[in-house]
């Protein structure tokens, strides 16, 4: 059975693809600073540290460098079938001589195109670390307490991220 597609949907999915793929690629990201953080505060426990071992702490967090291109292209081809039928008879009877005589035709022609198209995606987010992820939204861990509430922070950003529209 062929899949059909309009070609503005041919396009839609070449040009989206990739970057949905970052995007989700990026969720996965956060999920991995939450795990990272979870175990984080479980091996330091409630114990006190000062914003020095917390930097520290943070600067031992996941990097992720996502640096590289995408190459995607699709081919389809496009048919079509013309068909056309026609026929016709006719008779004639004088007393009892009969004659009658039919005829018909038929007549197809197909068509076939092919299109091509591709795109190339250079992607790169520099540098994603979790201390310049919590910069930006406003968080910048000195404590434990701190950890904490960017674990949260964190964890309820997935969520919403996560529930079905």
């Amino acid at each position: 059975m062929a899949n059909t597609k309009s070609i503005s949907d041919v396009f839609e999915d070449l040009f989206e693809a990739p970057l949905r793929a970052v995007t989700k690629a990026e969720a996965k990201y956060l999920k991995i600073w939450a795990e990272w953080l979870n175990i984080q505060l479980k091996l330091i426990g409630e114990s006190t540290r000062s914003p020095e071992q917390i930097t520290s702490l943070m600067s031992r967090a996941p990097t992720v460098t996502l640096d590289g291109s995408i190459d995607v292209g699709i081919t389809m081809r496009i048919a079509s079938v013309k068909k056309s039928e026609g026929g016709g008879s006719i008779g004639l009877q004088v007393g009892p001589v009969h004659a009658s005589g039919a005829f018909g035709f038929s007549k197809t022609s197909t068509q076939e195109s092919i299109f091509q198209a591709s795109a190339r995606f250079a992607l790169s987010n520099n540098n994603a670390d979790l201390s310049q992820f919590l910069s930006s939204q406003g968080l910048t861990p000195t404590s434990v307490e701190d950890l904490t509430k960017a674990s949260e922070l964190i964890k309820s950003g997935l969520e919403k991220i996560e529930k079905p529209s």
